[in-house]
C-alpha cells in the first residue's frame, strides 16, 4: 500500500534573517497504520507566503533583506502549546509514526523541498539562489531542516526524520538583493515535502 505524501507550500515573493527559535523533539507512542505528518507556516491546507519590499535606492545594493511571512506564524507549539516561533518566522513541524521496526518501514522518513530555479515577475526573473534560510535547534539538534541552507533549484533533501519522533523548529527567510532588476512583484513557489518508501 502506498502510503500518501503531504506537503505544505511557502510562496515567495523576493525572500529573513530573524531571532533564534525554539526546536525540539519528542517521542510518540509507536502505532498502525503508518502516519506521515508535515506542517510548514499556518495549518491546514493554506499555501504562506514570505516576502520583502525594497525601495528603488536599495535594489541590487548586495545587502540582505529580510522576508517576513505574511502568515503562516506560530507563535504557540501545536504539540503543547509552549513557546514556538517568533515574529517574522515559519513554522515547521512533523512525524513519521509507525509499530514497524523492519525494513522498509521502520527506516526514517525523508524531507526534501522543491523549488523553481527563478522567482519570475513582469520585469523579468531573480536566481533563487538569491533565497536563504536560516534557522535555530537549540532543543532539537536532530532536526532534519538545515540550520542554515540556499533554495538551489531542483529538489533538494534536507533530512531524515526517524520513526516516531515528533520535531519541529522556526525558519527565518533572507533575500541577498545582489541584482538589479527592473520594479514589480516576483514569485517562486517552494514545496516541502515528507515522504517514507
Amino acid at each position: 500500500m502506498a502510503l500518501p505524501r503531504f506537503a505544505t507550500a511557502v510562496l515567495l515573493s523576493a525572500l529573513a534573517a530573524a531571532p533564534s527559535a525554539w526546536a525540539f523533539e519528542v517521542d510518540l507512542v509507536p502505532s498502525n497504520p503508518r502516519t506521515l505528518y508535515l506542517r510548514v507556516g499556518s495549518a491546514g491546507d493554506v499555501i504562506n507566503r514570505v516576502e520583502t519590499t525594497l525601495s528603488p535606492g536599495n535594489i541590487g545594493n548586495g545587502v540582505s533583506q529580510p522576508m517576513l511571512p505574511t502568515s503562516g506564524g506560530a507563535t504557540a507549539s501545536e504539540l503543547d502549546g509552549g513557546p514556538a516561533c517568533s515574529v517574522g518566522q515559519v513554522y515547521v513541524a512533523g512525524y513519521y509514526r509507525t509499530a514497524s521496526q523492519g525494513q522498509p518501514f521502520g527506516d526514517p522518513a525523508r524531507m526534501s523541498v522543491l523549488a523553481p530555479p527563478t522567482l519570475v515577475g513582469a520585469g523579468g526573473s531573480i536566481p533563487i539562489s538569491q533565497i536563504s534560510w536560516t534557522t535555530s535547534h537549540a532543543r532539537n539538534p536532530a532536526s532534519p531542516v538545515p540550520a542554515t541552507g540556499t533554495f538551489s533549484g531542483g529538489s533538494q533533501v534536507f533530512g531524515s526524520i526517524v520513526r516516531n519522533r515528533w520535531f519541529e523548529t522556526c525558519m527565518s527567510f533572507s533575500y541577498a538583493n545582489q541584482q538589479i532588476v527592473p520594479g514589480g512583484s516576483y514569485d517562486a513557489r517552494v514545496t516541502f515535502t515528507l515522504t517514507q518508501p
